[in-house]
């Protein structure tokens, strides 16, 4: 049957006796009660019979509610068996007996543990000695097979160094330089002190040695026939020997080749005065192309020896001893600089623009000429030239810079002579011309607009404008060109102020 076939008192029957909701299992009223809970008879009678109706089922209602009796006390029957079982002293003192034999078989486990690590230990021991041994050995293998090699590299090199091949020497040496590093820490012993002394003391003959060759070599001693493939051999050990050594000789070989602009362009001579400042830079090219085709080819490249011959020339040149930066050069240098900086003070009130002013050409087209033979900006070349010397340098047109006053002075005068004649009087300025944009502009425009009115003397100061200008900017960029265009503003402002005071003619 359908349980729609039912009545509904026979289905909420069955439910209860069956503990059955449609399709799942009805909640019992006991389910809810806990020992936080308090019990409410009434609540549970409630849910029980809900109705009136629901009084006859009181008896199935009874008897299920005694089987639940039933089954709630077997149940606690079973519970407090198994909680005497397990309070049962006797029990309790057979797990405390338990633990303590597991605690004793891990403490015996954990024994037999260390035992056997100082067993294997033990075992082990001798090995690891022999191990440590074999490693000590091989190190100490190394490091004599290593100072065989020292040794023996140092005596072919003091062999070499007696025969002057250079070229070998320089291979050998650097082999003896990078094998003495390993044994740095191992000074202290008395066979590898006296190796690293001997080292040292080998590169100090080398250097004595190619400093005499050099010096030979340079200065053209008939006595000592040094040649060119000797030196370019040579220029190889001075790289192994180092930086500064290969500096000293630079400058050595720079002081020699300039020894003779000192003496011709002395400040006292006619040929060192600032008129013959061409006269200067005349030798030096002369010199540089001398010394490019003949000692010049024995030095490496990356030495940039024409390099170094340019900066010491620019510092002789133009005197940086005491100058406004700081700026310091050798001593040896400065006792016979015939310096322009010199020159250019002893001129004082007597130098006119004329003469600063081609001066400053001739600098400044022999300082790009060079750039140009090197495809490197100047100063870029003698910062390079600072770096390796430690002194910084500026070009030889510095020296002008402090004068050019005399310019901006210059063109002060020519402007007020040239806008004397408008601020004489009060009289009326010239007719303006129409400007020939203005013109072109109107001419196809179909209605007739006001030209624009250009003054003569508005022409020619600003045609004189940009003349100056661009006669400075060639010269110069620093303060004399700023100098200038605050004159510019001066006497423009000027001029405007004085033109709007002004009648025009019609």
């Amino acid at each position: 049957m359908h349980n729609d076939e039912l009545p509904h008192e026979v289905i909420l029957a069955i439910q209860r006796v069956l503990e059955l909701h449609d399709g799942d299992v009805e909640r019992d009223p006991f389910d809810d009660l806990t020992l936080s809970t308090a019990f409410s008879p009434i609540s549970v009678l409630n849910d029980l019979f809900p109705d009136e109706t629901s009084l006859v089922y009181l008896d199935a209602v009874s008897t299920r509610l005694a089987e639940t009796q039933r089954e709630l006390q077997t149940e606690i029957n079973v519970l407090q068996g198994e909680l005497r079982r397990s309070q049962d002293p006797e029990r309790m003192q057979l797990i405390q007996e338990m633990i303590s034999d597991l605690l004793g078989q891990m403490s015996r486990i954990r024994e037999k543990a260390t035992e056997s690590e100082a067993v294997v230990r033990n075992i082990t021991k001798d090995i690891q000695v022999l191990d440590t041994a074999k490693k000590n050995l091989i190190l100490s293998m190394t490091t004599l097979k290593r100072l065989q090699m020292l040794v023996n590299a140092l005596t072919q090199l003091e062999e070499l160094v007696r025969e002057k091949k250079y070229s070998e020497v320089a291979q050998t040496l650097a082999a003896v330089k990078q094998i003495a590093v390993t044994f740095k820490s191992y000074t202290a012993v008395q066979r590898v002190a006296q190796v690293w002394k001997r080292i040292q003391e080998i590169q100090g003959e080398l250097r004595n040695q190619i400093d005499a060759d050099f010096d030979a070599f340079i200065l053209q001693d008939t006595s000592k026939a040094i040649k060119a493939p000797q030196i370019t051999d040579a220029c190889l050990v001075v790289d192994v020997l180092g930086t500064d050594f290969r500096t000293h000789l630079i400058d050595r070989y720079v002081a020699l080749e300039l020894k003779e602009y000192r003496r011709i362009f002395r400040a006292t001579d006619e040929a060192g005065q600032l008129d013959n400042l061409s006269r200067r830079f005349a030798w030096f090219r002369r010199m540089l192309q001398t010394h490019e085709i003949e000692q010049g080819r024995v030095f490496p490249a990356e030495w940039k020896v024409g390099w170094c011959l340019l900066a010491k020339f620019v510092d002789i040149t133009r005197y940086v001893m005491g100058d406004e930066d700081g700026y310091r050069v050798e001593a040896d240098v400065c006792a016979h600089s015939d310096d322009l900086t010199m020159l250019l003070a002893k001129a004082g009130a007597s130098l006119t623009v004329k003469t600063l002013l081609d001066n400053l050409q001739i600098t400044t087209e022999f300082e790009g000429s060079l750039s140009k033979k090197w495809a490197t900006n100047f100063q870029v070349i003698l910062d390079t030239v600072a770096g390796t010397h430690a002194v910084p340098s500026k070009p030889i047109s510095a020296a002008f810079e402090h004068h050019m006053s005399i310019f901006v002075d210059a063109q002060d005068k020519v402007l007020a002579d040239m806008l004397a004649p408008h601020r004489k009087s009060k009289r009326k300025v010239p007719p303006p011309r129409p400007s020939l944009d203005a013109s072109s502009s109107n001419a196809g425009s179909a209605e007739e607009e006001p030209p624009m009115l250009v003054l003569p003397s508005s022409t020619d100061l600003f045609y004189f404008y940009a003349q100056s200008l661009e006669q400075c900017a060639k010269l110069s960029r620093g303060q004399a060109l700023f100098d200038l265009c605050t004159l510019h503003k001066k006497w423009l402002r000027i001029y405007a102020g004085e033109l709007s005071s002004f009648e025009l003619t019609t």
